[in-house]
């Protein structure tokens, strides 16, 4: 059987370990969103199902979803620099597990960039941006974002679709109570939306974006 680095690295004890522990830290660091294996296991489900749906290469997308399980470890050590720190813990970890995939390099690279949108523009830093930004559910806030400003109105976001035909087309699915106007104003929704120009533009699609079915329009 052909070797799997998602297989492996997603059953990797060591690593579930860190991400428990990113887990129980983001109280006490007054994180507003998650960052452990709840958002880890939600990008890599993004990931799959862009990839499937484009019927992309077995290798590529299990290289990509290794890469959306590995990027934030770095939060081990705080929010802060945790790209860079993350690039760090597994370029130790692919050299003490005699990880040596073609794709090393590629990957190592994207985690130390995915949070950066000026540094490069390879296909996996392309995907994970995307997929990364795009959980912003109510499953991505943590307790103390229920009281910020914006970022709180991530609660009322119950799902977003993702569909690709002739074109790209996101849909932001809510509860009825979502203030639009103040979540259109968080800092975060232009990431998002520019994760999204830039995917759209890897896959060569045009996108659509929509609010609960309508045409979403980033003032």
């Amino acid at each position: 059987m052909k070797f799997s680095m998602y297989e492996f690295i997603s059953n990797d004890k060591d690593l579930l370990e860190i991400y428990n522990q990113i887990d129980s830290l983001e109280c006490s660091r007054n994180l507003w969103a998650h960052h452990g294996l709840s958002h880890i296991r939600n990008v890599v489900n993004i990931v799959e199902n862009v990839l499937v749906q484009l019927d992309c290469d077995k290798e590529l997308m299990d290289v990509t979803m290794a890469t959306a399980f590995l990027h934030d470890l770095g939060c081990l050590y705080g929010k802060k620099d945790h790209a860079k720190n993350g690039y760090e813990i597994v370029k130790k970890y692919f050299a003490d597990k005699n990880i040596n995939s073609k794709y090393n390099n590629d990957i190592l690279m994207s985690i130390k960039y995915h949070s950066n949108f000026r540094y490069l523009k390879t296909p996996i830093v392309t995907i994970l941006r995307f997929a990364d930004k795009l959980d912003t559910t109510k499953e991505r806030l943590a307790y103390l974002g229920y009281n910020i400003k914006g970022i709180r109105q991530y609660q009322y976001i119950e799902k977003i679709d993702v569909k690709i035909n002739d074109k790209l087309i996101i849909n932001f699915l809510t509860d009825s109570r979502i203030n639009k106007q103040e979540l259109e104003k968080f800092y975060f929704i232009k990431k998002i939306f520019r994760a999204i120009d830039e995917f759209a533009n890897y896959i060569e699609k045009t996108y659509v974006v929509l609010f609960n079915n309508k045409t979403w329009h980033l003032k």
